[in-house]
């Protein structure tokens, strides 16, 4: 039986946190570790734009003064706030394997099952948005520096509103599948970090994405412990997939790429601030 290796829950600052992504792939993409599936969350707020993105969609004066670090993601896409209420999920693995298909869709799917079957015993029965439903979709272009205000395939709708974000990263000998699920999302927060033609444009803006959107705390009643849900996930891999979950640690080299990436590129306004 193949494995995955487990990189424990953390809590740490936004730079650490993406450039420990990035530093996993490198080495899975090298064949020097395992897959690795890790659960995350943020000891600070943040703003994170798109790769993409230009700052110039950011109040960036609002940012700063609210304490919030600004920065920017190696996936596509455009802005979203985290902090502790947020969790994210990464799954790193080698292309080629089996819960990595060259069909973009259908990597998705895969992921989304495991996803699914983690979020059950909350009591969360959010449904996967097949692709013609997310086409048919479109986006409110009110809302287009906001990423959590469009619908992708496979992510998941309860009671008709977003619960959760979706994107993959692929590169030539690597995918990664990322998701952010909220315990409570922060509008307020997200649309106070957007800059606004008007006060009319904002308030707007925050009563539609408002209307989009939903959390675990109400999809499940109350808040999911990340504890218990990444406990969870590894059941479900294992389950699902018959994959082994084996709990790990960063390996040394992984631990001095991560330490590059916060000095050179994510903690490096030359690279947040590139557009």
């Amino acid at each position: 039986m193949t494995s995955i290796r487990l990189i424990d829950l953390s809590y740490s600052d936004g730079p650490r946190q993406l450039a420990t992504t990035e530093a996993i792939m490198s080495t899975v993409a090298k064949g020097a570790v395992p897959p690795t599936v890790r659960l995350y969350s943020w000891s600070e707020p943040v703003v994170i734009l798109g790769v993409g993105q230009p700052a110039s969609d950011l109040d960036l004066e609002h940012c700063r003064a609210s304490g919030y670090r600004i920065l920017r993601r190696i996936a596509g896409g455009t802005a979203v706030y985290h902090d502790r209420n947020e969790v994210s999920i990464d799954l790193i693995l080698p292309t080629g394997h089996q819960i990595a298909p060259n069909d973009v869709h259908e990597g998705y799917r895969r992921f989304a099952s495991l996803l699914s079957a983690a979020l059950n015993p909350f009591g969360v029965d959010a449904e996967p948005v097949d692709v013609e439903a997310a086409r048919e979709l479109d986006q409110d272009p009110l809302l287009r520096p906001v990423c959590f205000a469009s619908l992708s395939p496979f992510e998941f709708f309860q009671d008709g509103r977003k619960l959760n974000g979706l994107c993959q990263i692929r590169r030539r000998d690597v995918i990664t599948y990322q998701t952010a699920i909220y315990n409570r999302f922060a509008v307020e927060p997200l649309i106070s970090s957007i800059r606004h033609d008007t006060h009319e444009v904002r308030n707007l803006r925050a009563s539609r994405l408002d209307s989009f959107v939903t959390d675990l705390e109400r999809a499940s009643g109350g808040p999911v412990n990340y504890d218990s849900l990444q406990r969870s996930l590894a059941d479900a891999i294992e389950a699902i997939e018959a994959v082994r979950v084996i709990p790990g640690e960063l390996s040394p080299a992984e631990e001095q790429e991560t330490e590059r990436l916060v000095t050179e590129k994510y903690g490096n306004d030359d690279w947040t601030f590139r557009r």
